[in-house]
């Protein structure tokens, strides 16, 4: 079957979250997208953990692109992009307002090439206002935006503290989505493109479903009740803990659970008399109710018997719980894909629509590219370049890809022939502290097999390393990778990565290097980059 969008090519110029998932959820319908990121790459690569080096937080909202990397800051990198422009239907960006247009790559030069592009646009705040020129993280539109506060309030005036979970990014990711769609339904009509902007905190606030509530000024425990997001979270026998979908302080909700638990002298308690007075005392409510659901060992069981359709009861579980469930697989929740060329396996949530006469979502065994995997095939088909022209560009840093190996320096202790090395790496141009976090460096010495060293403390990766090589910690140093390393006949225990790494690296790891003759590899968590010899 076709897909929706199969005709239509997208150039994502966005990182972080709010725009790279428009551009994951275009792909999922059918579009084809370049995701096009500079030198110092998309910063979510670095967020770990990581599966074979490669980061699942990246990987769920960038799968299904191909991915290109491109200094957009240099003219000859503006020039390759321009190229592309006439073949695509849709820029996606979300620099802040007026970057774009400083690059040479705003909507009126990419318009004059091809009228029909439509080029969206998100930002924290929109364009052509005040805050226009704030930078914009989920974290600052909660806050901004009454999210931190109503929630601290709906909990009784708990302290202040950020989500978890980046719903300002993903709120406007999914109104982008919606809006570029529109625009281009609407250039079926007039034939022309058009920009599309879309704000965070706007975003924000048309998904806060209880905004309008708070803007009368009345309080919402009173005159609204909350509804089931009041609903408490109760222990199971068994320990596991569920929710029922229920506000006990309302008039239906205190009438169910009173016929439930066969307690009708309830309703004559003064305590519980009027929903304010049930809107007081509720505490009092659930811990009765919570010790009455506290016999069951289900959410089903509390369900039966509570005996009311609408009412439900859920289990409290993780995302992982979820995914192994019957209904994940009838459903086809999650899909399994790769990351990079490694093939590193995850598992990431499938697009939620189904469409009877066509094809949407991920393909199992869709790719998460590495940064800069498809430079080639696609800057050979959308830019014109042939590989004389594309290696032109690699050698002046403007198309960059994998590791570029800076310089290494040894130093010859006296203790020791040759103690301590330091191979400084970077992405193209730019060097990106970060990048530590998905590049290490093996010692070969020649033995065979394959063995994996598991390192958990902080930025360092699970690393394959056969048996008599050394295994390289990583040092941050002013945006460049280093490493110190030792020798050693076997890959070393958890426990030593964790002894090691729990002081300076550096000093524990020169401190024990014995090397005579050194070749040192730099890799990215998927290949040798490049490897120099040296003899000490």
């Amino acid at each position: 079957m076709e897909r929706p969008l199969e005709d239509v090519l997208v150039l994502d110029l966005t990182r972080a979250v709010a725009g790279p998932i428009t551009g994951r959820l275009l792909a999922d319908l059918g579009a084809r997208v370049v995701k096009i990121e500079p030198p110092d790459a998309d910063l979510t690569r670095f967020i770990v953990p990581n599966v074979d080096g490669f980061s699942p937080y990246f990987a769920q909202f960038n799968v299904g692109k191909e991915c290109v990397s491109l200094d957009l800051t240099r003219p000859a990198g503006r020039d390759v992009l321009l190229s592309m422009v006439p073949k695509a239907d849709i820029v996606l960006e979300n620099y802040r307002p007026g970057v774009l247009d400083k690059l040479g790559l705003g909507y009126d030069v990419l318009s004059e090439i091809n009228p029909g592009i439509i080029v969206a646009s998100v930002s924290g705040w929109g364009h052509g206002n005040s805050r226009s020129g704030r930078g914009a993280f989920a974290s600052v539109l909660h806050a901004e935006a009454g999210v931190t506060e109503m929630v601290s309030r709906r909990r009784g005036g708990d302290a202040y503290r950020n989500d978890p979970m980046s719903h300002a990014d993903t709120y406007t990711g999914l109104h982008a989505l919606g809006a570029v769609l529109a625009a281009l339904h609407m250039r079926v009509r007039t034939g022309r493109g058009q920009t599309v902007e879309v704000s965070m905190a706007e975003s924000t606030l048309m998904c806060n479903d209880q905004a309008a509530t708070d803007l009368t000024g009345l309080d919402p425990q009173i005159g609204f009740k909350g509804g089931q997001n009041w609903a408490a979270v109760y222990p199971l026998s068994n320990g596991r803990h569920v929710t029922v979908t229920l506000d006990l302080t309302a008039n239906f909700g205190f009438k169910v659970i009173a016929a439930a638990m066969d307690r009708p002298e309830l309703r004559d308690d003064p305590r519980f008399a009027r929903i304010e007075d049930r809107v007081l005392h509720r505490d009092e409510i659930e811990a009765i109710f919570g010790e009455w659901v506290s016999q069951f060992d289900s959410a089903e069981a509390v369900e039966v018997a509570i005996g009311v359709k609408s009412v439900m009861a859920a289990e409290v579980r993780t995302v992982a719980e979820l995914a192994a469930t019957e209904w994940a697989e009838e459903r086809g929740a999650f899909v399994d894909i790769v990351g990079g060329e490694a093939a590193a396996p995850m598992t990431v949530p499938q697009s939620p629509w189904r469409f009877r006469e066509a094809d949407g979502g991920l393909a199992p065994g869709a790719v998460a590219g590495d940064r800069g995997q498809h430079n080639r095939e696609v800057l050979r088909e959308l830019a014109g370049l042939d590989d004389g022209a594309i290696d032109a560009l690699e050698g002046e840093g403007i198309v960059s890809a994998g590791v570029e190996i800076l310089s290494i320096r040894r130093d010859r202790r006296q203790d020791t022939p040759c103690a301590f090395a330091e191979a400084s790496c970077s992405l193209g141009r730019a060097a990106p502290r970060a990048f530590v976090r998905n590049t290490f460096a093996a010692l070969p010495t020649g033995a065979a097999g394959q063995e994996t060293a598991r390192c958990w403390s902080r930025g360092w990766i699970a690393m394959p390393v056969p048996p008599g090589c050394a295994v390289i910690t990583p040092i941050w140093l002013y945006g460049r990778a280093h490493w110190a390393f030792r020798t050693q006949t076997q890959p070393p225990h958890e426990d030593e990565c964790r002894r090691l790494g729990a002081d300076s690296p550096s000093a524990a790891w020169s401190r024990e290097a014995v090397v005579t003759d050194m070749r040192l590899s730099v890799c990215s968590a998927h290949s040798t980059i490049g490897t120099i010899g040296a003899d000490c």
